[in-house]
């Protein structure tokens, strides 16, 4: 009896590997797995990018002052647009309008000023699916000589960083340099990334 059980049972435990072995996959290789992720997903993705940064509008004036001969700024909210090309060529996730908030202390007969701040950027690629970058900016500026009418322009030298927050962008973290120029009142500026980074863990 126990015989006639043991061949009962091997017999349907064979039909049944027989049944599902079409529902097996092969094994797939880490490597495998991560060329199959979308690009804007894979883990430990690193990406450079250079590009421009533009004002737009201004949409909030925020407060400014003038103690001492010295000039303070708080709040002023501008728009921006970011335009950038990676190197690799693929998928842009970073261009798109952006709404910075800046602050400054600076002393213009001494030539020197800080100045930090906030920007929400709103890449416009679909492949963002919504997402933004929440990113802090912070850095130096000089007052120096300039081939531009006047013969004097602002250099900024600023760090930005940041993460992406929402749709694809999630656990990106971006960081580049921002080198901006201006004319001695501030009326006109433009500038540079030289170059920037996303990468995910």
């Amino acid at each position: 009896m126990k015989t006639r059980m043991c061949v009962v049972f091997l017999l349907v435990f064979a039909g049944l590997l027989l049944i599902g072995c079409d529902k097996f996959q092969e094994p797939v290789s880490p490597t495998e797995q991560s060329q199959n992720q979308p690009g804007p997903l894979k883990k430990n993705m690193e990406r450079q990018f250079t590009g421009t940064v533009t004002p737009i509008e201004s949409l909030e004036p925020g407060i400014t002052k003038y103690p001492d001969g010295k000039m303070t700024m708080r709040g002023i909210v501008v728009k921006v647009v970011w335009a950038v090309s990676f190197s690799d060529g693929g998928t842009d996730l970073v261009s798109g309008p952006g709404l910075l908030e800046l602050n400054t202390n600076t002393d213009p007969g001494a030539g020197t000023g800080f100045w930090w701040g906030k920007l929400t950027l709103m890449p416009e690629a679909p492949e963002a699916q919504g997402g933004q970058y929440q990113i802090t900016w912070r850095g130096k500026a000089t007052l120096g000589p300039s081939a531009l009418p006047g013969g004097l322009e602002w250099t900024m030298n600023f760090q930005c960083q940041g993460h992406g927050e929402g749709g694809a962008l999630d656990g990106i973290q971006i960081s580049a340099p921002l080198i901006v120029t201006s004319v001695p009142d501030f009326s006109a500026w433009a500038g540079v990334l030289p170059e920037g980074h996303i990468k995910t863990h």
